[in-house]
C-alpha cells in the first residue's frame, strides 16, 4: 500500500468525522410515529477510527501518518472526553499498533481519569491490565512526585518568608522595649528631679540643681540624674 493511498484513507475519515459531527444519521423509527430519531457517532467510534489508521501506519513504518492519527487522537480525547467505549480504544490500541507514542496517550488520557474508569467493568476487565495498569501507575506517581516538589518548594517559601516575619518582629520587640525603657528611665529621672531638693552629697551642701547624664549604648541609652555642682549620682 503507498504512503499516498494511506494518507487518502486518513483524509476520508477526517472528511467523514466532520459529515458525521454535523449530520446526524437517521437511524429506523421502528415506533410508527413521524418523528426521526437521530444520532452522533461516539468519541470511542471516531477514536477507533484514528487508532485504525495508526495502525496501517505503524505496520508499514510511516511515521508522518502515524503523527496525524495520534494528533487527532489526543484532540478528540482532549476536546470529546467520554468513558463510554474508552475501554474498546485501550483494547485496540495496546493489541493492533505497537506505536508507543499513541500507548503513552491512552496512558495519559486513563490516568487523567482513572476514578471515572475504575468503576467500569469493561476497564477493570481488559486483559491489556498488566502492562496498562503499570503504566497509569508509573504516570500518576510521576504526577504526584510534581505535585509534591511544588507542594515542598511552596513551603519552603512560605517557612522563609515566616522567618524572615519572625526575625522582623523580634526587632521590632526589642526596639520597642528599649523604647519604653528609655521613656521610664526619663520619667524617673524627671520625678526625682521635682523631688530633691539638697544634694545626697553631705561635702556638697548646695541647693540641688541637676541635669540627666546620658549613658549606655546607643541602642539601649540609660539616664542618670547627677548633681549639677558635685556630678554625685542620684
Amino acid at each position: 500500500m503507498s504512503v499516498l493511498k494511506l494518507q487518502s484513507i486518513e483524509l476520508e475519515i477526517a472528511q467523514l468525522d466532520d459529515a458525521d459531527a454535523s449530520s446526524p444519521s437517521k437511524l429506523d423509527n421502528s415506533s410508527g410515529d413521524n418523528k426521526d430519531t437521530t444520532t452522533r457517532p461516539t468519541t470511542a467510534n471516531i477514536t477507533l477510527r484514528h487508532v485504525h489508521v495508526n495502525a496501517i501506519a505503524d505496520y508499514y513504518n510511516i511515521p508522518q501518518l502515524k503523527e496525524l492519527a495520534n494528533t487527532k487522537i489526543q484532540h478528540i480525547l482532549g476536546t470529546s472526553w467520554s468513558a463510554d467505549g474508552f475501554p474498546n480504544v485501550v483494547k485496540d490500541v495496546f493489541s493492533l499498533t505497537g506505536d508507543l507514542a499513541l500507548h503513552n496517550i491512552i496512558t495519559l488520557t486513563a490516568a487523567e481519569h482513572i476514578e471515572e474508569l475504575v468503576k467500569l467493568e469493561d476497564f477493570v476487565e481488559l486483559d491489556v491490565m498488566g502492562d496498562f495498569a503499570i503504566g497509569i501507575v508509573r504516570t500518576a506517581i510521576t504526577a504526584f512526585k510534581d505535585i509534591d516538589e511544588k507542594s515542598t518548594q511552596k513551603l519552603q517559601a512560605v517557612q522563609s518568608q515566616l522567618q524572615q516575619t519572625e526575625s522582623l518582629l523580634k526587632f521590632v520587640e526589642a526596639r520597642c522595649a528599649a523604647a519604653e525603657r528609655k521613656s521610664d528611665n526619663i520619667d524617673d529621672c524627671l520625678d526625682s528631679l521635682r523631688k530633691i531638693r539638697t544634694c545626697r552629697n553631705v561635702n556638697c551642701g548646695a541647693e540641688f540643681r541637676g541635669y540627666i547624664e546620658l549613658g549606655g549604648h546607643l541602642s539601649d541609652p540609660s539616664y542618670i540624674l547627677r548633681c549639677s555642682k558635685c556630678q554625685c549620682k542620684h
